[in-house]
């Protein structure tokens, strides 16, 4: 195995919804049942805008486009509900989540949590998937100023785990999230999942891959290591 200090790559740092569980369909759906209910118009504009943003940067843009009537809190509470209701039927973790995880884990790697989630709601997410044994730190929406696109949460998790972000990997879906690695100077792999990869993303990631596991690959590549 190669010596972590001759590693291109010492920690992993990972997005959550969209990148580890297939969640971002289920807040999709909670989010069209929301706007069925209040009578708002939510439409793909806003969906596909606000993935990867904090709440404080999801409510400005809401507000932009629907100038609702009710308070943005009161509106996430009722997304929220039919959230929870589509996660009792399981939460889906994304192919390859747990074999890169303990692959990593095996590895020596580094590994922290990067996710405009809130902290209690993510935390339930990767407790009851039991991946928060794989997890060293954890940097989450409510814990930053600045969320997605801006670097601060990349930036944060990689003082977490006490590496520097050139040294680190970023794993990311969201065009907001991908934007962020790269104003962090970390290494970014878009892994798809309801954003394709565009032109413009071709300039800010390293590399497109299908799915998880295929990272170990990468890493294997980019670091000379052996299985």
């Amino acid at each position: 195995m190669v010596n972590n200090e001759e590693r291109k790559i010492k920690a992993v740092l990972f997005d959550m919804d969209g990148l580890m569980f297939d969640t971002e369909r289920l807040y999709m759906k909670a989010w069209k049942k929301t706007g069925e209910k209040l009578g708002i118009p939510i439409g793909d504009e806003f969906l596909l805008q606000s993935r990867g943003m904090v709440r404080a940067d999801s409510s400005k843009l809401f507000t932009k486009l629907y100038a609702p009537s009710m308070d943005y809190e009161d509106i996430i509470a009722v997304r929220q509900e039919f959230f929870n209701k589509e996660l009792e039927k399981g939460i889906v973790c994304k192919k390859g989540l747990k074999e890169l995880l303990v692959y990593l884990k095996r590895h020596g790697y580094k590994t922290a949590l990067a996710t405009s989630t809130p902290k209690e709601r993510a935390l339930k997410l990767v407790r009851e998937t039991g991946t928060e044994y794989f997890l060293d730190e954890f940097a989450f929406g409510d814990s930053v100023e600045k969320g997605k696109p801006e670097p601060d949460i990349f930036l944060k998790a990689a003082e977490l785990v006490n590496v520097s972000p050139e040294f680190c990997l970023v794993l990311e879906d969201s065009k907001n999230g991908l934007i962020a690695g790269k104003r962090a100077g970390c290494k970014v792999i878009m892994i798809p999942d309801l954003v394709p990869e565009t032109e413009e993303l071709k300039s800010v990631i390293d590399a497109k891959l299908d799915d998880l596991e295929q990272v170990i690959g990468w890493l294997q590549k980019v670091n000379g290591e052996t299985k």
